[in-house]
């Protein structure tokens, strides 16, 4: 929603004002003198390291105080650490201990005043959004109950409109600041003199927002089962499908981020390897075939986390408690340690760091059957982390799968190279505090 956006837009200016005077204040103590280009060499690895550090440690959310101070902390220190690190390879960047120390302090004490006086005006920028629904009676209870756990939204009321009662909306007057947005159901099944009633409502003033749009903005994801192929026409985004720029782009970042990564946790893939020989029976490595692009099976290699034979009476759904799981199994799946050996799929293609996590064949005719939709995301890359997997359970039904693809859908329709970084990011938030589905 427009507040939130606000809230992060304003965090993000003052996050800046504080680097900037942070930055200025260090150099000045230290050297008596701003040199611009080393200002601007300091500016630039702070703001690229903050933002990075404060997104993994949700930093951007007034709705989430806990431990606040610790996080902050964590955050700048893993800046400063990152920084260090970067210097000594790079000594044009290079950052003295002292002054790097100074300019930490200083970033710290900045942002935690900033984030404590955010938090105290934060109901005068996050107010929900007074919203009315308006249209069939099975859709708009389906949707309520998903708006009602979003503290974005507060629902005033629910008109059902259906072929045997169909009702107005009371839209007389002119718009004054507490009126509730109407948010309705666009479909050929509404009465035309309905619509018409919602045109005169809006030029009344009242805000008028159709449904699949507004579930999008609050929800981030699509409602599947009340989608229509006119909206995949219509519908604005989708860069990822036909943008042959992004297209490259994203392969290219696959491919560096993928020989990079091999590179530096080869050591720790060896060492993992070891140990899950060691505690049972069985190859280190689980080949199994799974669904990619365009329906084209390929070979995902795992660390294997079962016991041997563990689908000897063929394939079964996993859950997050299953008996078949190994004691190391355990711990490298919950630290997604198990998907290391993917980095090699995403090297040769098949993969992506970021998209739809790619399903087995045994499950694709079943899902297809079920879910509407569902062969839509197979038009991208199967990805090693991806919107579904940060913010939703681990799935093991229909129901969790469907669930999946309104993320799915989502992703693929607001696709953008800045989004798989906060995507990626987000999923090293998850690793290392254990997070499920974003709630915490």
């Amino acid at each position: 929603m427009v507040n939130y956006r606000l809230q992060k837009v304003l965090l993000t200016f003052f996050d800046i004002v504080s680097i900037y005077i942070s930055v200025l204040i260090g150099h000045l103590l230290r050297h008596k003198a701003l040199i611009l280009s080393n200002t601007l060499n300091d500016m630039t690895l702070w703001v690229v390291t903050i933002f990075a550090t404060f997104y993994i440690f949700d930093l951007y959310d007034l709705s989430f105080r806990k431990k606040l101070i610790m996080r902050l902390l964590l955050g700048v220190s893993s800046a400063a650490i990152g920084i260090m690190l970067f210097s000594f390879g790079f000594y044009k960047f290079f950052i003295g201990r002292g002054l790097l120390a100074i300019q930490s302090i200083g970033i710290f004490l900045f942002t935690t005043m900033v984030r404590l006086l955010m938090y105290n005006i934060r109901h005068k920028i996050n107010k929900p959004v007074h919203i009315v629904l308006y249209g069939p009676e099975d859709f708009i209870k389906k949707v309520s109950k998903n708006l009602e756990k979003k503290d974005k939204v507060i629902i005033d009321k629910t008109v059902f409109y259906s072929n045997k009662a169909d009702k107005k909306i009371d839209c007389k007057g002119t718009r004054k600041p507490d009126t509730p947005i109407i948010v309705f159901v666009d479909s050929p099944k509404i009465p035309a003199y309905l619509f018409q009633h919602l045109m005169e409502c809006r030029m009344r003033g009242i805000v008028v927002r159709e449904m699949s749009d507004f579930y999008e903005e609050v929800l981030e994801r699509v409602p599947i089962y009340f989608l229509e192929d006119r909206w995949f026409l219509y519908s604005r985004g989708f860069t990822v499908i036909h943008n042959d720029f992004y297209i490259r782009a994203k392969r290219l970042i696959d491919i560096v981020l993928s020989i990079a990564f091999i590179i530096l946790a080869a050591p720790f893939m060896l060492f993992v390897a070891l140990i899950v020989k060691l505690e049972s029976k069985g190859p280190v490595f689980y080949i199994q075939e799974r669904v990619g692009q365009n329906e084209v099976s390929f070979k995902l290699r795992k660390f294997r986390s079962m016991v041997r034979d563990a689908e000897k009476n063929g394939p079964t759904w996993a859950s997050a408690n299953d008996d078949r799981i190994t004691k190391v199994g355990r711990v490298i799946r919950r630290l997604r340690i198990d998907e290391l050996p993917q980095l090699f799929n995403i090297l040769k293609g098949e993969m992506s760091f970021v998209g739809p996590r790619p399903e087995r064949p045994a499950f694709i005719s079943q899902l297809q059957e079920q879910i509407p939709y569902y062969s839509f995301r197979h038009i991208v890359k199967p990805g090693l982390t991806g919107w579904a997997q940060i913010n939703y359970k681990y799935g093991a039904s229909i129901e969790d799968a469907a669930k999946k693809l309104e993320y799915d859908i989502y992703y693929i329709k607001n696709f953008s190279l800045f989004f798989d970084i906060q995507i990626i990011l987000r999923t090293v938030r998850v690793v290392l505090f254990g997070e499920e589905k974003g709630v915490r």
